[in-house]
């Protein structure tokens, strides 16, 4: 049974990695979005996450997309997700992976309403 859980959450994360943020082509998990994935016995899912600034315009799209493709998980009964708006509060080092592209990639990070460029290497 531990087995099964396993998969479950490795089926999770697979679905969690084909979500983007419209403005960063780089998946939610790998920006480091996703703090908490929690699976039930019932296989309730309840997942804890954030946006990369406050205010995002894409935050329906991204909870709605989170949420049904992870309900598309076999056996998968009910997700919940949750937005956590406290500290640590999402930056750019939060970033799982190497960006896909060259050093100057825009990572779409802003602090308040004002964009900043942030290069990563």
């Amino acid at each position: 049974m531990n087995n099964e859980f396993l998969q479950t959450e490795e089926a999770i994360v697979a679905m969690l990695k084909t979500v983007y943020d419209p403005e960063i082509p780089v998946n939610v998990y790998d920006l480091g979005l996703i703090y908490n994935i929690e699976v039930d016995d019932e296989k309730n899912v309840r997942i804890d996450m954030t946006l990369t600034a406050p205010n995002c315009p894409a935050a329906d799209f991204i909870l709605e997309d989170v949420r049904m493709k992870i309900e598309s998980v076999d056996d998968v009964n009910n997700v919940e997700v949750y937005i956590l708006h406290r500290t640590p509060i999402w930056v750019p080092a939060s970033i799982k992976t190497r960006l896909p592209s060259k050093r100057d990639w825009y990572a779409g990070w802003t602090a308040s309403k004002t964009r900043q460029w942030l290069f990563i290497s």
